[in-house]
């Protein structure tokens, strides 16, 4: 049984085809002038919402296709863009970096020296310990004597308080 369609349900189909043919042309669009590409991106320029693109799957594989192509093989754009020169300021703060990071670099390398240094003098000059005294034999450490029964402790007196 099929149901004819409804003014209001061509119009929605048609404003939805308009708006699929939106993506599809910022995807392209994207691509060429080399802009990042996500799914966000293009729902911008198409001015539709990013529901509207993870509603429509072929839509979303289309996005995800343009953004692996891109990463694989650039836009002669993208390229471009990416060798353009940085602006005075930015070089300027990459070369001190540079200079710092080899700075660090030097004072590491000289503290590592020293600290090898006076390791290796103290340990060039260090004697091993003496022994102080004997250790002590079984027969000398040992009392020939009885040890005191304990009734004897029992019966003095307590101490003082």
């Amino acid at each position: 049984m099929t149901t004819a369609e409804t003014p209001l349900t061509a119009a929605r189909r048609r404003e939805v085809d308009r708006r699929r043919a939106r993506v599809n042309k910022a995807i392209v669009d994207m691509y060429g002038d080399g802009s990042e590409i996500t799914i966000a991106s293009p729902a911008a320029r198409a001015g539709v919402h990013r529901s509207f693109i993870h509603r429509h799957a072929d839509l979303h594989a289309a996005v995800l296709a343009a953004a692996a192509e891109a990463i694989k093989s650039p836009s002669p754009a993208a390229t471009a863009s990416a060798t353009a020169p940085c602006s005075p300021e930015n070089a300027n703060l990459h070369a001190l970096n540079r200079r710092l990071s080899q700075r660090i670099q030097d004072l590491e390398d000289r503290l590592s020296e020293m600290l090898a240094s006076r390791h290796s003098s103290a340990v060039a000059w260090a004697r091993p310990p003496q022994p102080t005294r004997s250790r002590p034999t079984l027969s000398s450490s040992c009392s020939t004597s009885p040890p005191a029964s304990r009734s004897s402790t029992r019966n003095s007196q307590p101490p003082a308080r």
